[in-house]
């Protein structure tokens, strides 16, 4: 009995390690490249149809190349924090405490319009 259970344990904890060690991988995931790619079609697709400027797909292309390199160099790890983790872009609580795209209004908190 006590055999089997060691047996047991050892290939759990083998199982938890090599578990980790998967989940430790340098590589760049091929979907990203796949997704770079996509991107930077839909970009030109757009300028092609007329639906941006020059300028708006030069704008596109540079932010794409700064994400694909800071992927690239520091990886994929954390998404940083959104509306459910917690500082997100509005506050500390996520969207759920900020102004929002109505400005408050639909809160009653009206923002006041300073004329000159």
């Amino acid at each position: 009995m006590k055999k089997r259970w060691l047996m047991v344990m050892t290939l759990l904890l083998v199982a938890a390690l090599g578990a980790m060690v998967y989940a430790e991988t340098v590589e760049t995931p091929q979907w990203f490249f796949d997704m770079i790619e996509w991107r930077q079609e839909r970009i030109e697709e757009a300028l092609n149809e007329g639906l941006i400027t020059e300028e708006q797909a030069a704008w596109q292309m540079e932010r794409l190349e700064t994400m694909e390199a800071a992927h690239l160099e520091n990886g994929f790890d954390g998404f940083g924090g959104g509306a459910c983790q917690g500082g997100g872009r509005m506050r500390l609580g996520g969207f759920r405490n900020g102004a929002g795209k109505m400005g408050g209004w639909f809160r009653g908190e009206q923002p006041s319009l300073q004329t000159q």
